[in-house]
């Protein structure tokens, strides 16, 4: 009987979880303008893109091996007026389980940028990149 009680809990807060993590239009739109507070897509007129100067790829966990999960994951993120990656986040997800979409922020954070420009001058921009994941 103990066991039961328990079993049912486990289940209905599995279920919970999904339903309490989803957002309302209102909370992911200010989700998006805090993540891109201060910096321009990489679309806006006037705006000249960052072009990568240094890529490094992600490194599949083993866990994602043994499954062999293969995809994309796409990645919003801000490169600075550095050049260098200020914040990213997931935008499109392969798996959260078994590390690859941990493994492509990990790779993206150690991207190099020659930096987006605006009336010639260096300003943050954001952008959008995928990164594939392909057993061979």
């Amino acid at each position: 009987m103990k066991v039961r009680r328990t079993l049912a809990f486990v289940v209905a807060m599995l279920i919970a979880v999904p339903l309490a993590a989803q957002q309302t239009p209102a909370e992911k739109a200010a989700e998006d303008a805090e993540f891109l507070k201060g910096a321009y897509l990489a679309t806006a007129a006037g705006i000249v893109p960052p072009v990568v100067t240094r890529d490094v790829r992600p490194r599949y966990t083993a866990d994602a091996m043994r499954e062999k999960l293969q995809g994309e994951v796409e990645i919003q993120a801000i490169v600075g007026v550095t050049g260098t990656v200020e914040r990213a986040r997931v935008t499109k997800s392969l798996d959260k389980a078994l590390g690859l979409d941990h493994a492509a922020l990990t790779a993206v954070k150690a991207w190099g940028f020659r930096p987006g420009t605006k009336d010639g001058q260096p300003v943050a921009v954001a952008v959008t990149l995928r990164l594939e994941f392909r057993l061979h």
